[in-house]
């Protein structure tokens, strides 16, 4: 039976073979853009700081989730997709409990340095990150610091121990952000199921027709 630890968990999100550091999987608004991993690091043990979420204003206690992929619409606002992987029942409800709703909007905060690290596209090329996005130029990223970006649009996925997965799911409903799966399934994000139960937590989902 498949579990987990912090370090193999994160292994896999950022193998291409199962998870993709860009996508349009979970939609944009023009061709040319994309949605790129913010978490985990690209090598394991890279200490340079990544994307994070906190509450505007918040300098500590932020969120970082195991894996993170972003849509970032400019620097106006980004829409998020995390993915928790919980070793226990009570490592699930600490981190749902992040996510829960406040009434206070969540912001994506990106370290500057971050954008202008490179990362691998098509063909073996390598882009800075905001280039890579597609929604964003260099220009536009200041030369240090932070950049707080309101998230507009979140989904989380979190994934439980396959023992528990069925007990789990027959005692809980899920709120509107939630979605789970199996420990056994984190290496099954490339494969047709799991890219149509990905897609469903996209932003068009919610729409019956696109026009």
């Amino acid at each position: 039976m498949t579990k987990y630890g912090d370090s193999q968990a994160k292994a896999v999100l950022r193998d291409s073979r199962y998870w993709p550091a860009r996508t349009r999987m979970w939609g944009v608004m023009t061709k040319g853009e994309y949605w790129i991993r913010c978490r985990p690091s690209d090598v394991e043990g890279d200490t340079k700081p990544l994307p994070r979420l906190a509450l505007p204003g918040a300098a500590r206690f932020t969120t970082q989730p195991d894996g993170m992929w972003a849509y970032l619409r400019g620097l106006t606002c980004a829409d998020v997709l995390a993915v928790e992987v919980c070793g226990s029942m009570q490592n699930l409800n600490d981190k749902r409990a992040r996510f829960m709703p406040t009434g206070t909007g969540l912001m994506l905060v990106v370290p500057s340095a971050w954008f202008k690290r490179p990362m691998r596209v098509q063909g073996g090329v390598y882009k800075p990150r905001a280039e890579a996005t597609g929604c964003l130029r260099e220009s536009e990223i200041p030369a240090k610091g932070d950049t707080q970006v309101p998230v507009r649009f979140l989904r989380v996925l979190f994934v439980i121990p396959d023992d528990q997965y069925r007990t789990w799911m027959a005692s809980h409903v899920p709120a509107g952000h939630e979605y789970f799966m199996k420990h056994s399934s984190l290496r099954s994000g490339t494969s047709q199921k799991a890219q149509a139960f990905l897609v469903g937590m996209s932003f068009s989902s919610h729409f019956y027709t696109q026009r």
